[in-house]
């Protein structure tokens, strides 16, 4: 194939069918109707000279051929993206970029101020925040997200990390929760004495309080599992659950929710937290811009 022969176009079709699985939400994501589609698809074959997928019911399931293709056309794809919203001066106070954080959903509370310092360096970039899925280096590596946010661990080749500062975990509960009623320390026996609020995002990685609470010899009812760190709170505040959050983050909400806190009744070692990105993006302006933002912040939060 030469490249001046084929229309990019079909490659963006292409990438919509790969993501949405039929060619109706293709088309819906698209703006176009089923048809122009369906004749893209076609078009693609006759330029690889083989199907790209094959029906099965009202999906259609890529080839190994088109499987193939999956990783390199979304790295297409963002180099595109960025090249189109490039500022050859560099000048960030013009650029309408749209950064992209991942990040656990406990980090959200410190959202508002990334939000308004972003805002500070370049006014009129955007910035996409949303929930980690596995380990996401797939995103990194395909430019759908800037930067993750997570537990710090050794990484991968192509990638950097920056460490941002420590969680330490503490046991929240309503101001006037019957097991506070004195100001000593909440003991063993009073924290798991009630129901836990446990939060699932998905994420296959071990729960740190729940290890706590097997190394002391313990053991906790999980009354509530919830998909989020917010609702826990919410939750926690209007019932007698408990539930275990890095103190750092939950701070800000205490007071307009009517929540306290007190120490965690076994021993957990505070968690670091970092800051992750591919090496492609390493030199980039913006992006420069964007670790500064969130070391800045997220460094100030974290201590």
């Amino acid at each position: 194939m030469e490249l001046p022969a084929v229309d990019l176009n079909l490659l963006v079709t292409l990438d919509a069918v790969l993501c949405e699985g039929t060619v109706t939400a293709a088309a819906r994501r698209l703006g176009v109707g089923q048809p122009a589609v369906s004749h893209a698809l076609n078009r693609l074959a006759d330029a690889f000279g083989e199907p790209l997928f094959v029906r099965s019911g009202r999906r259609v399931v890529p080839t190994a051929r088109a499987e193939a293709l999956r990783g390199p056309l979304r790295r297409l794809l963002h180099d595109a993206r960025n090249l189109l919203e490039m500022d050859p001066s560099a000048d960030l106070e013009q650029t309408r970029r749209r950064f992209r954080i991942r990040c656990p959903d406990l980090l959200a509370p410190a959202i508002p101020e990334l939000t308004r310092e972003l805002s500070h360096r370049a006014p009129h970039a955007s910035l996409e925040v949303s929930r980690r899925e596995g380990t996401d280096v797939s995103a990194l590596e395909s430019g759908e997200a800037d930067v993750l946010l997570g537990v710090e661990r050794r990484v991968e080749a192509g990638l950097h990390t920056r460490r941002l500062g420590t969680l330490k975990f503490v046991v929240v509960a309503r101001t006037d929760h019957p097991a506070l009623a004195k100001r000593s320390p909440l003991s063993q026996s009073a924290w798991t004495r009630y129901p836990h609020i446990v939060v699932k995002t998905g994420s296959r990685s071990r729960s740190l309080v729940g290890d706590a609470l097997a190394s002391a010899g313990l053991d906790r009812r999980v009354g509530l599992v919830l998909p989020s760190f917010l609702a826990a709170l919410v939750t926690a505040a209007n019932t007698d659950h408990l539930f275990a959050a890095p103190h750092e983050l939950v701070r800000p909400l205490l007071g307009p929710l009517g929540l306290t806190t007190r120490r965690l009744p076994v021993a957990l070692e505070p968690v670091s937290v970092a800051a992750y990105w591919h090496a492609r993006a390493q030199d980039d302006a913006g992006h420069r811009m964007l670790r500064s933002v969130v070391a800045g912040v997220l460094g100030e939060v974290l201590g």
